[in-house]
């Protein structure tokens, strides 16, 4: 008994080390209070109230959810980014313990501490976990609802190996399995819409299995049935604003799909993040350049042959399975559980990526973005860690796990170099030295903006200093009210310049460093002189582009 025990006790243990070390690595750029546009989003629309969240977030692109449960953390610490921060890796944390638990349980120790490891030091998971958006927590709330969908999947085939008695030979399926898959599955629709999507085809995927078994396991059916009409049930309040936010998609948006750029993105975004690109493109020295570029390579080059000796092995046991003939089926080897569950898991991934193509033709606009597939990374991270626990020579697996935590290393020290960059702070004391400055001189300073990227940010990081917002944008007004009281969006700012004499602040961005002409040109429109303009770079987002503050005089 206690020779049989160490090995368990050693995975758990070894399991507990790593979340921490794990846990430790992702924060290190967690505490700086710096927000890009679509964090400042969420920062802003969660200091309104719950029935506020979801009038207002129903004009916007994304679900509410997320926002409803930063408004509790908001409750709680007030308007504190880090705070926020933390609670958007928790999600990641989450995810990751899934892993040396269920998937643990479920397909052996060294899946679990493969996928917990893969969750934790994947580049992509560093730099998205930290943002103040609800990727994290809508990839974790798909990831539970794969793993008790495939339990259940598996207490019905009777394919688990044994591991479980609870969850082979047909055995029962406890009522809080349901639970859980349906309140994950409900928790992931209300999260994003690419999760909802990947719950979808989630229990497609169980009730075949469960059809295919329709003579033994009728109850099942129904109590599957029932709790998906529960589920749709909850999930119709929101229906009438996902036919507004879909409306509104149609009508403009700002995401840019194009091939073959699209597909190296969908392709490359668990390694290549911004800052592993950054390092690739020489930003951070000849040194660091070469390091990374080999680094990526290598990951790359690792995938494509574990994806390749996947194929083929479900190849052999296919034609396997052929050559036995149906007579002798029963005497071909059974499929292995977790190579079936890894090929389902790649299925829905692609299944995904299949109707946001379709999505996007039907609607005319764009909406495959390889951000969105991240709420779907427990379906790669998984199809790679069977892999690797599969294969039987050990160097392989180490070699994948060093590439992984030397790419993680890179791309966390680029990560921490740009957020505690005193740079990323520059714009924003120049704004308020401006601001008072102009208050002095002129009373109340008038603080004037087209652009909602930079007013949407310095609305939050100064959220003492009034903003007149022209919304040049397709049915936003409603969507940006999230920044009320500090931002006020106006039809026309002739009506705040026309009869204004003094100086005033303008705030633009621009995407090449130098290029100022919106300035000039808004100057030109509303009869005013430039007094000074100054640019800044934001090494915190390379998405924002550069930042420019000018003041002009009437």
């Amino acid at each position: 008994m206690r020779s049989g025990s160490r090995p368990a006790s050693h995975g758990r243990v070894a399991g507990v080390v790593l979340l921490f070390i794990g846990a430790g690595f992702l924060l290190i750029s967690a505490f700086q209070a710096n927000i890009w546009f679509d964090e400042s989003y969420s920062v802003a629309i969660v200091s309104h109230s719950f029935s506020e969240i979801w009038s207002i977030g129903s004009h916007d692109v994304h679900p509410v959810l997320y926002y409803w449960a930063l408004h509790v953390v908001y409750l709680a610490f007030g308007s504190n980014i880090i705070a926020f921060r933390l609670f958007s890796a928790l999600g990641s944390m989450s995810m990751a313990v899934l892993g040396v638990t269920c998937v643990a349980k479920d397909f052996g120790r060294t899946t679990g501490l493969l996928f917990t490891f893969f969750s934790l030091f994947v580049p992509v998971v560093g730099f998205m976990c930290l943002q103040v958006r609800m990727y994290s927590w809508a990839s974790f709330a798909v990831a539970l609802a794969a793993v008790f969908a495939c339990r259940i999947a598996l207490a019905t085939s009777g394919s688990n190996d044994g591991r479980d008695a609870a969850t082979s030979g047909g055995g029962e399926v406890p009522a809080s399995w349901w639970i859980v898959l349906f309140g994950a599955s409900l928790a992931s629709a209300y999260l994003h819409y690419y999760a909802a999507i990947a719950a979808f085809l989630i229990n497609v995927f169980l009730l075949v299995v469960l059809f295919r078994h329709r003579h033994t396991c009728k109850g099942r059916i129904r109590t599957f049935l029932c709790g998906a009409a529960i589920t749709v049930a909850c999930y119709v309040p929101w229906m009438m604003a996902l036919a507004g936010q879909v409306s509104h998609v149609s009508s403009g948006f700002w995401i840019a799909m194009s091939f073959p750029e699209t597909a190296y993105d969908i392709l490359d975004y668990l390694v290549l993040t911004p800052a592993m690109s950054e390092a690739v493109g020489g930003s951070c020295g000849n040194v660091v350049q070469a390091l990374a570029a080999t680094v990526s390579v290598a990951v790359a080059a690792c995938a494509a042959m574990l994806s390749i000796w996947m194929v083929a092995r479900l190849w052999r046991h296919v034609r396997a399975r052929r050559s036995a003939g149906r007579q002798l089926s029963r005497k071909a080897s059974p499929a292995d559980p977790a190579l079936v569950a890894a090929w389902c898991g790649m299925g829905i991934y692609g299944g995904i990526i299949a109707i946001a193509l379709t999505a996007s033709l039907a609607m005319g606009q764009a909406v495959l973005y390889f951000r969105y597939l991240y709420v779907a990374l427990c379906f790669p991270l998984f199809f790679f860690s069977v892999a690797l626990s599969h294969v039987d020579r050990l160097w392989v697996t180490r070699t994948a796990c060093g590439l992984t935590l030397a790419a993680a290393v890179i791309n966390q020290a680029v990560m921490a170099s740009d957020y505690y960059a005193t740079e990323d702070h520059a714009a924003v004391d120049y704004y308020v030295e401006k601001v008072e400055e102009l208050s002095v001189d002129e009373g109340a300073a008038l603080v004037v903006s087209d652009n909602i990227g930079i007013s949407g940010v310095l609305a939050e990081r100064c959220p003492g200093i009034p903003i007149e917002y022209l919304d040049v944008y397709t049915d936003t007004t409603q969507a940006y009210e999230a920044y009320a009281p500090t931002v006020g969006i106006v039809e026309s700012l002739h009506d705040k310049l026309d009869g204004y004499s003094g100086r005033y602040v303008v705030l633009a961005s621009t995407d090449v460093l130098g290029d100022v002409q919106s300035v000039y040109g808004f100057a030109k429109e509303y009869d005013s002189e430039v007094v000074e303009i100054r640019e800044y770079a934001y090494p915190y987002s390379s998405e924002d582009g550069f930042y420019v503050v000018a003041v002009l005089e009437r």
